[in-house]
């Protein structure tokens, strides 16, 4: 092998492993304290259990991230069955005045938007921030900050909407669903007449 490319190589290797080191940090590998869902359990109306103070293990966070990042695709593409699944079977939507328990409803309700195409491929975007992740390998809890952008301006893009989403995730079947997502709206842009 030349000098040139040994020294190339040893570049990539280093590089590669700051890349991994700055990924496994950013997926929160250090040990998570211990924390409590802070809503009522949809299946007992019960506050679950303090979680103790068992880790996540990266793979999962990095599972729950691609939950958070599925609702969004699958929502903005009008996949409706995929979205649905993104639900456990009992699992509920909520946001300002309304609540939809269960996969049926939230399918119901999510069907009417797309329809009028407030989502689904002709309706909003949504962009997600980096999600706060707290818990262990079977539960946790999430908070992810969005905003969703309004029709492009001269100048830029308009702020549409900005707010919260609050989910009680669970590992369910191998595979980790929402409990309960919560919608808090912290702006929402009125349009102009």
């Amino acid at each position: 092998m030349s000098s040139n490319a040994q020294q190339s190589n040893t570049r990539y290797t280093a590089n590669r492993r700051s890349v991994l080191a700055t990924a496994t940090a950013l997926a929160g590998v250090a040990t998570a304290p211990a924390f409590a869902f802070r809503h009522q359990s949809p299946a007992t109306g019960a506050l679950p259990a303090e979680i103790g103070t068992m880790s996540m293990t990266a793979e999962n966070r990095l599972a729950v991230i691609d939950l958070i990042a599925d609702y969004a695709w699958q929502l903005e593409r009008g996949n409706l069955e995929a979205y649905v699944e993104n639900f456990m079977p009992d699992g509920v939507f909520q946001g300002g005045d309304m609540q939809h328990e269960g996969r049926d409803a939230i399918r119901t309700f999510v069907a009417h938007l797309i329809e009028i195409g407030q989502d689904g491929p002709d309706g909003h975007r949504h962009l997600l921030g980096i999600p706060w992740i707290r818990g262990n390998d079977e539960r946790c809890e999430a908070r992810t900050l969005f905003w969703i952008p309004g029709e492009p301006e001269e100048f830029g893009v308009r702020v549409r909407s900005v707010g919260e989403y609050q989910d009680e995730i669970v590992k369910w079947n191998g595979r980790w669903h929402f409990a309960r997502r919560h919608l808090t709206m912290f702006l929402t842009a009125i349009p102009s007449t």
